[in-house]
């Protein structure tokens, strides 16, 4: 594959994972930094996503064999191998998803370091871990007592991978493999690649672990050397120079090199693969006991030193992408789980009048649902939000019903003001029925009068609902819907009915209310904390971390419970430092809690 290095380019939702950045492409695939969708693991999981190019999915000859060779790679779990974590088809495009090496290959490092890319000692000892992975893949069986013959087929510094952590891993088992047999994709794929091809692969003879070794025996050769071994004007007089397989020792190129090292790689590079080592795992003994006699014990954190030195810019500027990564990723897992909490609102009632004058802010916290009726669950969204616009907007009431003829303004006016007060004075005695009787005959008779006096009465059926829901949730709901409506600004009226409807476990709407207790008064607690414990039944364990944050901020008596709480959230998030600090903090509120105790451990011991 070719690096390159791409424009900022927006995230892109593909099936159960975001593509954050294309980093590679090639002839037969390109290569997507990416994070897989909120899950147990969490979607800060850093992932690499191989596309297979559109040409390709048609060829159903390769699609066929790549199928069988992804197949295979995936039992591959080996420390000095890609893992991959999965294979499948999203559109048109069939894809692997495989562990993200945040690192480089040794191709860049001899390019970063001016071909010769690592000392001497250290190359030796990454070519000992690549045999590892090799021998692995080489030996491994299937579900019965056979070996899967796996050969690699396309070894060479693009397809070795060392981290910033000091691991060696090699990636595109089966691929190549895959790629080789495809005659549409012969000549773009292995363009470049001859010159790491054994005389039998050139010659197109069968091949088996030894093709391999010698592959490799050539990168190491270049390692040491800094020079390519097989290298011509055309494709034809590199094959024709893989073929005959005359090779001058690596010392001959370098004084440093020890003729031990000579023995090495000129074995691996036998033209004769009967005369070759038989198994990666000889080359491996050879290479370690050759450091071994030089008292050198290397180790990861010696490859790590070098790496972090050698890339330092490219790590802080890849750190940057990341972190801004995460926060597009977590706007975009946001929204869609938003969306599906949710369900998507009816086209008819989305386009409603009120709706389409809310302000941006308002879009952004509050859903919208139904039309106006006023004891309808479903519309519950809309009343509230409906109210909301004619308090801000100033919108005007319909012009009331002129009184009969028969009833004088003055008669009217004494009539409502009489009814108001007997209302006033039934609530403040605590006979809410009587009150809000009293109230719907004012409503009756002029709605505009009435909502002079909405947000008293609206805390009336706030506390009418509270006395009913032990007996009636139903019922309750309905007293608590009507006194949104009359004062969209309650917010006790909100956080009860999130209550209610976290009971009926109606979790979308209960979301909702929770969500319009937050827009009225931001520093409560307990609107943040009952949000939190939703989101974190429904999975979405990044958004529930985040509630839970704003309620340990808020600090509330019950600041052990938002504490767990958050360290629950994090843990399911796959984020275990985050849950262990917060499981701590939990700990030191409330010393003698089993479960805390035995979830620090376990995290501890992991």
């Amino acid at each position: 594959m070719v690096r390159k290095r791409s424009d900022s380019e927006a995230i892109q939702p593909y099936g159960e994972y975001y593509l954050t950045k294309r980093i590679a492409y090639g002839g037969m695939a390109e290569l997507f930094r990416a994070r897989r969708r909120t899950g147990v693991e969490g979607f800060e999981k850093i992932l690499a996503i191989k596309k297979i190019l559109p040409h390709l999915s048609s060829d159903r000859g390769f699609i066929t064999m790549f199928i069988n060779e992804a197949k295979i790679a995936a039992q591959l779990t080996h420390e000095n191998i890609v893992q991959i974590f999965d294979f499948g088809k999203f559109e048109e495009s069939y894809y692997l998803a495989m562990e993200y090496v945040w690192g480089n290959s040794l191709k860049a490092i001899q390019t970063k370091a001016q071909e010769q890319g690592l000392p001497l000692n250290l190359a030796l000892y990454t070519i000992s871990r690549a045999c590892m992975g090799l021998d692995y893949a080489h030996r491994k069986k299937g579900t019965g007592s056979e070996t899967l013959d796996i050969v690699h087929r396309d070894i060479s510094p693009q397809n070795i991978l060392l981290s910033y952590e000091g691991e060696v891993k090699l990636v595109d088992f089966g691929i190549a493999k895959a790629a080789f047999q495809s005659a549409e994709t012969k000549s773009g794929v292995f363009k470049g690649k001859i010159p790491y091809m054994s005389p039998e692969q050139v010659m197109g003879g069968p091949i088996d672990r030894r093709s391999d070794i010698f592959s490799l025996g050539i990168v190491l050769y270049e390692l040491l050397t800094g020079l390519r071994l097989f290298q011509g004007v055309s494709e034809f007089e590199i094959i024709e120079k893989v073929k005959t397989c005359q090779i001058t020792p690596p010392s001959q190129h370098s004084a440093t090199i020890p003729k031990k090292v000579d023995t090495i790689v000129l074995k691996a590079l036998e033209r004769d693969s009967e005369k070759r080592y038989q198994n990666a795992e000889e080359l491996y003994d050879e290479l370690v006991s050759h450091l071994d006699d030089q008292r050198t014990y290397l180790g990861p954190s010696d490859l790590k030193k070098h790496m972090r030195g050698l890339f330092a810019e490219e790590i802080r500027q890849e750190e940057t992408e990341i972190q801004k990564e995460a926060v597009q990723v977590r706007h975009h897992e946001k929204r869609r789980i938003r969306k599906e909490i949710r369900g998507t609102p009816p086209q008819d009632l989305s386009r409603q009048r009120g709706l389409k004058r809310l302000t941006a802010g308002l879009r952004k916290n509050l859903v919208r649902l139904g039309g106006l009726a006023i004891l309808s669950l479903a519309a519950y969204g809309l009343i509230a939000l409906s109210s909301i616009d004619e308090r801000f907007h100033k919108k005007e009431a319909k012009t009331p019903e002129e009184p009969s003829a028969s009833v004088t303004l003055d008669v009217k006016n004494s009539f409502l003001k009489t009814t108001i007060n007997e209302a006033s004075l039934l609530l403040t005695q605590g006979d809410f029925e009587g009150a809000i009787a009293r109230f719907d005959q004012v409503h009756s008779a002029d709605p505009e009068f009435a909502g002079q006096y909405a947000p008293v009465f609206s805390k009336a059926f706030l506390l009418r609902g509270r006395k009913k829901k032990d007996r009636s949730a139903a019922s309750a709901l309905e007293d608590l819907q009507r006194a949104c409506q009359m004062d969209p600004q309650n917010f006790e009226a909100h956080l009860e009915m999130g209550r209610i409807l976290t009971g009926m476990k109606k979790y979308r709407e209960a979301i909702l209310s929770y969500e319009m207790a937050i827009y009225i008064d931001p520093k409560s607690p307990d609107a943040h904390f009952n949000l939190g414990y939703l989101y974190l039944m429904k999975k979405a364990y990044v958004m529930a971390a985040e509630e839970f944050e704003k309620v340990v901020k808020l600090k509330p008596q019950y600041l052990e419970d938002a504490y767990f709480n958050l360290g629950l959230s994090y843990l399911k998030a796959g984020e275990r430092k985050r849950a262990l600090k917060a499981f701590k903090h939990a700990l030191r509120l409330d010393p003698k809690n089993t479960r805390t105790i035995n979830l620090i451990k376990r995290l501890e011991k992991s």
